[in-house]
């Protein structure tokens, strides 16, 4: 049990009550069912947890992979590598949370989407709507993340099968939801909590006495220190190894983009956009300060990056035996993600 929230959630498994903050609002409807569902079976919190978890962890490394390939035509097993050793995302994959389940959908959500500029079909828009739909019912925090969903409705012919699919999945978890809540209850928690969240103590702009430069720091260490154990203040001489072996192959690929702008692909903008989207949602309205797990949606975007910049010199290198001595520069990343992992199985804060 790692925090409060980690508390609601396992609560909600015993007896979900929304109003009854278990969990607390928007009641992550479809987490707490595939949740209780796996409980029911395996009797297990943990075990339910990691079943989550691991499903999630599975399909982030497989929609990651096709990104990957839709953006540069080619495969790269270190992205599976990066990923899957990655500490947050590990921690994450054993939390009573539904961030991990979410940012699955979410990644999943970002490939259709750039396969319908590719190729506008029916299954794509299907798919997409499926993952918008399902991710409502887990992470609504995310949503922002598809503000660029607009182009769709303005610059392309046909959104319909999207739009349908998306009301169908949305509505296939929420009208269970409202039937066994109270909904003029759940509309005044909802009231409640959005002016809480957002004025009182949801840690934004407006109730975190923090400075602009601060949260931005803030995001600088929950992306690069605390997501892929890079080096910051007070922390092991290992991760600066580690900060030396990945920055530069991350600063390569952006600068690499920066050089070729004027030959920019229409994918590439959408990536930048919704990103860039995010990253104002949480800059301003997220709790950023304390809970770095907000961050998590730029993983794989950081991991694309860094595979990208590893992979240019890793096929550049001629011999077998200097491939293996590149890839040893990866044991401290290993190293550093296993010891995260171990000190998380010791007591926590509650």
């Amino acid at each position: 049990m790692e925090d409060i929230d980690s508390l609601r959630f396992a609560l909600s498994v015993d007896y979900y009550d929304v109003l009854s903050n278990q969990p607390h609002f928007p009641g992550y409807p479809l987490f707490c069912f595939i949740f209780k569902l796996l409980y029911a079976i395996s009797g297990s919190l943990g075990f339910s947890a990691s079943i989550i978890g691991g499903f999630s962890m599975f399909f982030i490394i497989v929609f990651a992979q096709k990104i990957y390939y839709l953006i540069t035509n080619s495969k790269s097993f270190i992205l599976t590598l990066i990923l899957f050793f990655n500490p947050f995302l590990w921690i994450m994959s054993n939390r009573y949370m539904p961030d991990l389940l979410g940012l699955s959908l979410l990644v999943m959500g970002l490939y259709f989407f750039l396969s319908i500029l590719k190729n506008n079909n029916i299954n794509n828009q299907i798919f997409l709507g499926l993952s918008i739909g399902l991710l409502l019912g887990v992470r609504i925090s995310y949503l922002p993340f598809f503000i660029p969903l607009l182009y769709l409705f303005f610059c392309t012919k046909k959104s319909r099968y999207f739009i349908f699919s998306t009301i169908f999945f949305t509505l296939l978890w929420f009208f269970p939801w409202i039937f066994i809540t109270n909904f003029s209850e759940l509309l005044q928690v909802a009231l409640n909590d959005t002016q809480g969240h957002f004025f009182r103590w949801g840690g934004t702009i407006y109730s975190e006495e923090s400075s602009l430069l601060y949260r931005f720091i803030k995001i600088l260490e929950s992306i690069f220190a605390d997501s892929f154990g890079m080096w910051w203040n007070n922390r092991h001489w290992l991760t600066l190894i580690n900060s030396f072996f990945l920055i530069p192959f991350f600063l390569f690929t952006v600068c690499k983009i920066f050089i070729n702008i004027k030959s920019i692909k229409k994918e590439h903008v959408i990536i930048i956009a919704v990103f860039l989207c995010y990253f104002i949602w949480v800059f301003l309205f997220q709790n950023i300060v304390y809970k770095p797990r907000h961050l998590m949606p730029f993983i794989p975007i950081v991991s694309i990056f860094i595979t990208y910049g590893l992979t240019h010199y890793y096929y550049h290198l001629n011999t077998k035996l200097m491939r293996c001595l590149f890839m040893i520069l990866f044991i401290p990343y290993i190293l550093i993600s296993l010891k995260l992992v171990h000190q998380h199985t010791n007591d926590s804060s509650i």
